[in-house]
């Protein structure tokens, strides 16, 4: 997982379906195309309460990230991290594996 430095990595509409679970936004009638990540959700609503449940959008980023910063540094997203990209693949051996003709692809 990417160190997230840009409260632009807080998008709108993710910031926009967590205002709707908390209910300070009307909900869509429509499923959103995007959604927020799991972790992210949890940072942004913790940013919103840190606001006081108001706030621009743009408040929201610059809280965000400060919230995440200090989880990074407590080691509250250190589960996150571990999971994430822990194998890595031989590029040698994934191509051997693809050529072999003991495999066989189905049509």
């Amino acid at each position: 997982m990417k160190i997230i430095k840009s409260p632009n990595a807080f998008k709108s509409c993710y910031i926009a379906e967590v205002k709707e679970n908390l209910g300070l936004l009307k909900k869509r009638k429509q499923k959103r195309k995007i959604k927020a990540p799991e972790h992210m959700k949890e940072i942004i609503k913790e940013a919103i309460k840190r606001l006081g449940y108001s706030g621009t959008y743009k408040e929201i980023q610059e809280k965000s990230l400060e919230v995440y910063n200090e989880w990074l540094a407590q080691g509250k997203l250190k589960k996150l991290h571990q999971f994430r990209g822990f194998l890595k693949a031989d590029r040698d051996l994934v191509i051997k594996i693809a050529q072999d003709e003991e495999i066989f692809y189905a049509d």
